[in-house]
């Protein structure tokens, strides 16, 4: 039987959850520079999860691969982060991302009352109704609000090295930024909820990029309602699209990941970005089932 639990993903070092960037000196130069999400995206989950519970199953499709090798897994949703009982839910808006902070039991309710002004202001065609002031305002407040406590960038600075000489590599210079977060990363996860606690409670996995440390642990029940319908809802991971036809956030493009067993990249796509709120889009539903599109629904009316 199919059922929902939440696993929860609790850091124990700082992650390197890759955006932008190459280490490649022959791409970059020399002096090359990484950076990393504030939080993790569905990809890098799914392939988490798919080593821990690898079936040695090999797929034309990279997509169905993972499939097969992420079960008793059937489907992923996520991820938030949360500390305390509250969620800190990524939000975009006038070009800036920034996470807002709402009580875990009235998540939807509380993020949709705290912006609902803000989306009006974008969604409402008669303007000359609208106070600026009082959007302008309420804009200022939620990206001046101070998120070290949950998330906190750390960069850093190396200098490559050839192993078999145990020497410096000329030229070869770097800049990484590492992201510390001190929350948990709740992910809902759909399918045999006893294979599920048996093969990932308690075990310590590598998540994102150099193998960063996790300690994975399942809860019974859903800490969050996550849902994938494209309407009116704010989207906790990118929503893959053919078009978006209307949304407040950001339109990008994003990597699918790296095909280790290839040795290639996967696709890029279109994509809204996570934090955007979208009213209507044509979505590409193939990659839902690892946790792509992923929102909370807000209710807007």
């Amino acid at each position: 039987m199919s059922e929902k639990v939440t696993l929860v993903i609790k850091p124990l070092e700082p992650l390197m959850l890759r955006s932008s960037g190459e280490f490649d000196i022959e791409t970059k130069g020399p002096a090359s520079y990484a950076k990393t999400l504030l939080i993790p995206r569905p990809s890098t989950i799914a392939g988490m999860l798919a080593s821990l519970l690898y079936k040695g199953v090999v797929k034309e499709n990279w997509i169905d691969e993972v499939k097969e090798n992420m079960k008793p897994i059937n489907e992923i949703c996520g991820p938030l982060l949360v500390k305390e009982n509250y969620a800190y839910v990524p939000l975009r808006i006038g070009g800036v991302f920034t996470l807002i902070k709402a009580p875990l039991d009235k998540l939807s309710e509380s993020i949709r009352d705290e912006i609902y002004d803000i989306i009006k202001f974008y969604k409402d065609e008669d303007k000359e109704k609208i106070d600026y002031n009082k959007i302008d305002t309420e804009m200022s407040e939620l990206t001046r609000e101070d998120l070290s406590s949950v998330v906190f960038i750390q960069p850093r600075l190396g200098i490559g090295l050839d192993k078999d000489k145990k020497v410096t590599k000329e030229g070869m210079l770097y800049i990484a930024n590492y992201v510390s977060i001190d929350a948990e990363i709740h992910v809902i996860l759909t399918g045999d909820k006893n294979e599920i606690k048996m093969a990932l409670d308690g075990k310590i996995a590598f998540l994102g990029g150099e193998g960063r440390i996790v300690k994975l642990s399942i809860l019974d029940k859903e800490t969050f309602n996550c849902s994938k319908i494209t309407n009116n809802g704010i989207l906790l991971s990118p929503l893959p699209v053919n078009e978006a036809n209307k949304f407040i956030g950001e339109l990008g493009i994003i990597g699918m990941g790296f095909d280790i067993r290839n040795k290639k990249r996967k696709e890029i796509v279109k994509a809204v970005l996570e934090g955007s709120i979208v009213m209507s889009a044509n979505p590409i539903t193939k990659y839902n089932v690892l946790g792509y599109g992923s929102q909370i629904t807000l209710n807007l009316g």
